[in-house]
């Protein structure tokens, strides 16, 4: 949800939640025997019984966030914003996931917009996580692995 405060500055407010429950799932085989023909050649394997997989959570599901977004634009080409978001940790976790633990995230950005001939451009500068805060992607297959702390981005774009 945004709010335009003035012609040049609006706040936002931002929030997410997802929640996935896995039901019914298919029965798993535990344990297996060999199958031989008359020869002793082992031509296959069967399952030697089945057992009911429990109701349980989705995995890689990614944890509630809220956050605020201001957004300043001026008439000279710059532009500022401000980002501040919490991710909650998540303790909702399938079989085999452990949980992450929540973080707290700031982002500033600055640009500005120009012509050169016809064509346009626009230079940036972004730190992002500026509290260099130990950040662990739920969602990630390597969710032990740590995120990049603070970083600093710095680029052109060009359109021709």
């Amino acid at each position: 949800m945004s709010y335009q405060i003035s012609s040049t500055h609006s706040v936002s407010i931002f929030g997410d939640y997802v929640r996935g429950k896995l039901k019914d799932l298919p029965s798993l085989p535990i344990g297996y025997k060999y199958i031989y023909n008359e020869n002793y050649d082992m031509v296959g394997v069967q399952p030697t019984g089945w057992e009911k997989q429990p109701d349980g959570n989705a995995p890689r599901m990614s944890p509630m966030r809220l956050g605020i977004k201001w957004n300043a634009y001026f008439d000279n080409g710059i532009s500022f914003n401000t980002q501040l978001y919490r991710v909650f940790a998540q303790n909702k976790v399938a079989r085999l996931e452990t949980p992450t633990k929540g973080h707290t995230m700031l982002n500033l950005g600055m640009s500005y917009d120009g012509k050169m001939g016809n064509n346009e451009y626009t230079l940036f500068a972004n730190v992002n996580n500026v509290l260099n805060s130990r950040v662990y992607n739920h969602t990630s297959f390597l969710s032990y692995i740590p995120q990049s702390g603070l970083g600093l981005n710095v680029g052109m774009n060009f359109k021709f």
